[in-house]
């Protein structure tokens, strides 16, 4: 009974030891999306040059002084992008358009334009792939929570 004892309490311990680091997880990343169109060289651009939208929406009680048209400063959020063809990680600019204090969010977007060297990754046929990095996210979400 002792041994069946022992095991119940680091059993409850360890639960408890999850639980407490699941919920000390920073949770203020809702989402983020992008899309992107290919700017046309007749208006001047150079070839393969694309204007991305961004958007981001966070908890607003991490940072409630914000209001809307006001810039998301990286000592709010860093907004990182990496563009895939070798030139580095690139700073975002975003700017609130909406604030919702009843659910707890706020949505910022912006835009980046990026030249790449060509139409495909030098040397391959593939696709130049572009992410993006920023804070942590819900994970009591209900559709795609903890999913990549």
């Amino acid at each position: 009974m002792k041994g069946k004892s022992c095991l119940v309490q680091r059993l409850a311990l360890l639960t408890g030891l999850v639980t407490l680091l699941r919920s000390s997880e920073a949770t203020h990343f809702r989402f983020g999306s992008m899309s992107w169109e290919r700017l046309p060289e007749s208006s001047g651009f150079q070839p393969f040059t694309a204007r991305f939208h961004w958007e981001f929406a966070f908890r607003h009680s991490m940072w409630p002084h914000l209001a809307v048209d006001d810039k998301v400063e990286g000592r709010y959020a860093t907004f990182i992008v990496n563009y895939g063809d070798g030139s580095g990680s690139h700073y975002l600019d975003l700017f609130v358009t909406v604030t919702n204090d009843d659910g707890d969010w706020f949505l910022c977007r912006g835009t980046s334009d990026h030249t790449f060297p060509g139409a495909t990754v030098p040397g391959t046929n593939s696709p130049f792939y572009v992410s993006h990095t920023s804070g942590n996210r819900l994970s009591n979400l209900i559709n795609n929570h903890d999913e990549k």
